[in-house]
């Protein structure tokens, strides 16, 4: 038999192993060499590679290992995330088998919380590791809904990979039922992301975001599609903050306790240090409920043919929006609008970072140190800013902080903020789709001209705010007070400010900004809609600056001669730059296939990723593609994004056969791109030529993006995708 018949067999074999699992056989496989293993771990199951990994961790390629895992996530789920990357952090989600088991395990929590007793509707019998233990038909119901042995067995084993926690609000109380899954998760989940939060599910909710805050690891927490009234939405940021306020009631209470201890102590019969004597003993006020779930009753409760039974509602608030007709859930016995307008009364202002429990000790609390509100109902949007606003200036824990949609325009907000970052608090600061004050850029370039100058930090060791994010903001930034600054800062590593208008005088200050702010390493003004002047006094001022790694232009003009002098003056001095954004940047095609451009970007040190995609450059992205495939000396690039370029598919053809011929000609091999994104074209092919398409490109790139124009689907979404 031929290698090629071989390579063909295994090819088939890759296709069908979440069906067939049993081709080759584990022990058979763990017999032979490790350099030889290599060679099947392709073609076993997820079932198979686990058991294999855990068994011989030492013995495989862990590069090789983190491939395949990475082929079974994107085969089953499409691609591999399990953590919101909100704050662009780098090492999210590149862990492909870590990603896998915690998919894996959040699957089996969601079918034992939400769907038992339904026929599998999240294809959960059909994961290899779900499948070797449980060889159910896909078709197959548990007839039982209050029995769990199915189940329970392999939601304790991997719940040891639970490192993150997403769900929905109406899985907590089915979580905080169950005590070994509590005391498991206790032990593990660093990040909770919880969706759909409202009032209805909310004391499971507050059970558990407090017990996995203050008796286990949480340090990060996301909420998404919250509605909730006033209080509980107070309670759920006391227990972010880790915080609580005392009502006339407990001061009371702590007084009588604090006196009745001091009565019965004495020198010679207290065991302790008079600090501890003295210590304030205080209880709670959000009363953290000693609950007793029944997960029987709650499967009852939630075993409903519709996967997320409140999404249903909360989407439909959202189309109600401010309607006079819209009448709020009476079961929660408040009246949104009436509270809207009703004056907020003023909180007591003790506060306190310890609880009585019922047994008479006492628990420090403890608040997150990255907290993210990606999405609130509109009737709590300005509760939310309250609240916020009562909440910040005690919140000694948080590093990392992002409001999404929200109402940020007042100024004491502001205030609260700009103290956080005056004190270097904050290490990363997310506010995007929000309506912010006025004067809140202007604000934030002055506590960085005023609070991170570079005298200041050499003798204090305070460190560059990591990332500024303000996309999408609803008003224009402006400034009315331009004050130059006095020397270099170091500000800010990654600034952000996509989709937002910038005014002149607001643009003149975040010039004055860049040029002194020595810390900058990624710039992002997509969407900005710069005109040519603005972009030329940008790109002059970057060219100066040799630090930069990340600069994303799209949106902006880029197309006079003397901007594009300068984009290569800038290239070409900005030795450390990684990624170039050029995206719908009006880039002419003579620029483009110019001789000079196409040397700056092959012999470029860093440049990885260039995309210039929705530039109508026709042919002349294939001539770029011709060039950096063909590259006989060494090339950095590996990402190219050349889509929605108006280009041929009988083009993209020629030229893969082209590059193909060249390079076996030259005894070149392997492939040359990790990355090529030629969707958006004119790829009017049928299914047989688009397989082609695929074939050509197969040798030279490892991840090709091919997608055809929905011509179907709304014309805003095309937009989107551009």
């Amino acid at each position: 038999m031929s290698l090629k018949m071989v390579k063909s067999l295994f090819q088939q074999a890759l296709d069908f192993v979440g069906d067939h699992q049993k081709i080759f056989k584990l022990n058979s496989i763990t017999a032979l060499p490790c350099h030889v293993q290599e060679k099947f771990l392709q073609y076993l199951s997820a079932h198979d590679l686990y058991i294999l990994s855990e068994q011989h961790p030492h013995n495989l390629n862990a590069l090789i290992l983190d491939e395949i895992w990475n082929l079974h996530v994107q085969r089953r789920w499409s691609r591999a995330q399990i953590v919101m990357n909100i704050f662009h952090e780098t090492g999210l989600n590149e862990n492909a088998k870590l990603v896998y088991l915690q998919k894996y395990f959040l699957e089996i929590l969601s079918y034992c919380s939400i769907n038992l007793n339904t026929v599998d509707p999240i294809s959960l019998f059909h994961c290899p590791l779900h499948k070797m233990n449980r060889p159910w038909p896909s078709d197959a119901v548990v007839k039982d809904p209050n029995d769990l042995n199915l189940h329970n067995q392999d939601l304790m084993k991997y719940s040891k990979y639970a490192e993150t926690l997403t769900i929905i609000g109406t899985q907590c109380s089915w979580i905080c039922g169950n005590d070994n899954i509590l005391n498991a998760l206790k032990l593990v989940t660093k990040i909770v992301q919880i969706q759909a939060v409202n009032d209805k599910y909310y004391d499971s909710i507050k059970h558990l975001l407090h017990t996995l805050i203050n008796q286990g690891k949480v340090t990060h927490a996301v909420f998404s599609m919250v509605k909730l009234n006033r209080d509980n939405l107070s309670d759920l940021m006391q227990i972010c903050a880790g915080i609580h306020y005392e009502n006339h009631n407990e001061i009371a209470e702590k007084t009588r306790r604090r006196n009745e201890q001091i009565e019965n102590a004495t020198f010679d019969s207290f065991d302790g240090s008079e600090h501890e004597l003295c210590k304030d003993q205080q209880s709670t006020s959000y009363n953290i409920p000693n609950i007793k779930f029944d997960t029987k009753e709650t499967a009852k409760k939630v075993n409903k043919p519709d996967y997320y039974p409140e999404l249903d509602q909360y989407y439909e608030d959202l189309d109600i929006g401010f309607d006079k007709t819209y009448k709020p859930d009476t079961s929660n016995e408040i009246d949104l609008f009436v509270e809207a307008v009703t004056p907020i009364p003023s909180k007591n202002p003790s506060i306190s970072r310890e609880f009585y429990c019922p047994d008479g000790s006492y628990v420090c609390l403890k608040g997150v140190k990255t907290f993210a509100m990606l999405n609130t109902n509109s009737h709590c949007k300005e509760d939310f800013g309250n609240v916020l606003i009562e909440v910040l200036p005690h919140w000694t824990s948080l590093t990392k902080f992002a409001i999404f949609d929200t109402d940020a325009e007042s100024e004491d907000m502001v205030n609260h903020i700009v103290k956080k970052l005056e004190g270097h608090q904050l290490t990363h600061l997310v506010i995007d789709d929000a309506n912010l004050h006025q004067t809140f850029f202007e604000r934030l370039l002055h506590t960085f001209r005023n609070h991170y100058r570079i005298s200041q930090t050499k003798n204090i060791s305070h460190r560059p705010l990591e990332l500024l994010d303000f996309q999408a903001c609803l008003k224009s930034l402006s400034a009315d007070d331009f004050v130059p600054f006095e020397g270099p800062i170091c500000g800010v590593q990654r600034l952000d400010l996509s989709m937002t208008t910038i005014l002149d005088s607001g643009f003149s200050l975040l010039l004055e900004h860049l040029k002194n702010d020595t810390a900058l390493k990624h710039l992002k003004l997509n969407g900005c809609f710069l005109r040519e002047d603005q972009v030329l006094k940008l790109l002059s001022i970057l060219s100066e600056k040799c630090q930069l790694e990340t600069l994303g232009l799209s949106g902006n003009k880029v197309r006079e001669d003397e901007v594009e002098s300068e984009l290569i003056k800038f290239m070409a001095n900005n030795k450390r730059l990684q990624t170039l954004i050029l995206n719908y940047s009006r880039l002419r095609c003579q620029f483009v296939d110019s001789d000079i451009f196409l040397e700056t970007v092959l012999t470029h040190p860093c440049l990885r990723e260039l995309s210039i995609k929705n530039n109508h450059l026709k042919e002349t992205v294939c001539r770029l593609l011709k060039r950096v495939c063909c590259a006989q000396n060494h090339c950095v690039l590996r990402s190219l994004n050349i889509g929605y370029n108006w280009v041929k598919g009988a083009e993209l053809v020629e030229t893969a056969q082209e590059i193909i011929a060249f390079r076996k000609s030259h005894q070149m091999f392997g492939p040359v791109l990790d990355f090529l994104c030629l969707s958006g074209n004119r790829l009017h092919l049928s299914d047989s030529s688009q397989s082609r398409l695929w074939n050509v490109f197969d040798g030279l790139v490892k991840d090709l993006e091919v997608d055809r124009i929905d011509y179907n689907r709304p014309f805003d979404e095309h937009l989107a995708q551009m």
